[in-house]
């Protein structure tokens, strides 16, 4: 809930903070905050299979590097609960045969972002997403048809093939 003031348009209260970090910054510093876990938005950076746009890649970049000038250590999430239409409309997390394309959005981003962020989530709270989308259809609906049931558990499966996999393909190439 966000209240405004009489004649005051939304669009013009909310700020990107990927392009303008500096007030969301003096806020964590208000409050003391020495670390801040924040998601990639995928959809943004992914649009379409295979192709990135490293503009919005710069902006998560640019923003990790200024938490970390103001002694702030930055906590990535890959992937939460949000997913480009392309993932989505290819079957999400149900199809087994995506487990792959997010192993290799990982493995592009991860090392964009290597010199400037330590830790790595690769899920936000993967049952979470699961008992809201398909138990709950609290969340965006999956676009599979069948029992839900059998799908939900058919997700978590591949959600945690692919976290296994993610951990696995980074920890070669970064073994630290």
């Amino acid at each position: 809930h966000i209240e405004l003031k009489k004649g005051q348009e939304f669009d013009g209260f909310f700020v990107n903070y990927l392009d303008d970090p500096g007030s969301l910054i003096k806020i964590l510093k208000d409050t003391g905050a020495t670390a801040y876990r924040f998601s990639l938005e995928r959809s943004v950076i992914e649009p379409k299979r295979g192709k990135y746009d490293l503009g919005a890649i710069e902006k998560y970049v640019n923003f990790c590097k200024k938490l970390k000038e103001n002694n702030i250590e930055p906590w990535v999430t890959l992937e939460h609960f949000v997913q480009p239409d392309w993932f989505s409309e290819s079957g999400g997390f149900e199809n087994e045969k995506n487990i792959d394309d997010f192993v290799k959005y990982t493995d592009f981003i991860i090392p964009l972002f290597k010199d400037h962020v330590t830790n790595f989530m690769t899920f936000n709270e993967p049952t979470a997403f699961i008992f809201q989308t398909y138990i709950r259809d609290v969340f965006p609906k999956a676009r599979g048809k069948g029992n839900k049931f059998f799908r939900a558990a058919l997700a978590l499966r591949n959600i945690l093939i692919t976290h296994v996999k993610v951990y696995k393909t980074i920890k070669k190439k970064y073994p630290d």
